[in-house]
């Protein structure tokens, strides 16, 4: 009877580890740090609904030499990218961030973890749910980011206040003359958030690890 009982206990524990939990909605505070030659907005959410903007450029400057710190808020839950949307008034283009205290782990702009979208619907004026339209049309195709350059790189040379990870992005060659008014879009390649287990379903895997523990502790006295 207590071996089945146990066995039980065990198996609870094991479904709880292997079956999707629901999870519970966390929220936490990050910094981005970002600049753009010559544009940016910041945003966090799905994409297609609720986006969040969390803050741009000066539009009276539009200065790259000019770094802008800005805190936001995150969501715990799987689903939230972190969005970009820039613009570029002609010549060289580039933006580089630097995003930390997020559930995932900092995150730095570079080849490997973002991706971007062009539209010619969108511009440097473009609405929040403007942008929600365009990541939701069915035609829009997120491309991996293929072009980076070190923190240093001319023309832009060494921007203080970045982490070495952080890599000036484009969606070409940036340091190649880029046409007049292009807008471009990028997008973590990940979600920012981490599914968290509610506490029940925890409890129950811990219910089961210890069973199994002490199972296994019987049969080696045995």
């Amino acid at each position: 009877m207590k071996n089945s009982l146990m066995m039980a206990v065990c198996t609870a524990g094991l479904l709880a580890l292997s079956a999707p939990a629901n999870a519970i909605t966390m929220v936490g505070s990050g910094v981005a740090t970002i600049t753009a030659d010559n544009h940016f907005d910041f945003f966090t959410g799905t994409g297609t609904t609720g986006l969040i903007e969390w803050g741009a450029t000066d539009a009276n400057k539009d200065d790259w030499t000019v770094n802008s710190t800005i805190n936001f808020q995150w969501n715990s839950l799987n689903i939230d990218h972190i969005y970009i949307s820039t613009w570029n008034d002609t010549g060289p283009a580039m933006i580089i961030g630097q995003f930390k205290n997020i559930p995932t782990g900092d995150l730095y702009t570079n080849a490997t973890d973002w991706e971007y979208l062009t539209s010619g619907n969108l511009t440097r004026t473009s609405t929040e749910s403007e942008i929600e339209t365009a990541i939701a049309d069915g035609g829009a195709t997120w491309t991996p980011v293929t072009w980076e350059a070190s923190n240093g790189t001319s023309p832009w040379f060494t921007r203080p206040g970045f982490d070495t990870a952080a890599k000036y992005i484009w969606d070409s060659n940036g340091i190649v003359t880029n046409p007049a008014d292009e807008y471009v879009l990028f997008r973590s390649a990940s979600a920012i958030g981490v599914d968290v287990p509610e506490p029940g379903a925890l409890a129950l895997l811990g219910v089961g690890l210890l069973g199994l523990a002490a199972t296994r502790r019987r049969r080696k006295t045995a």
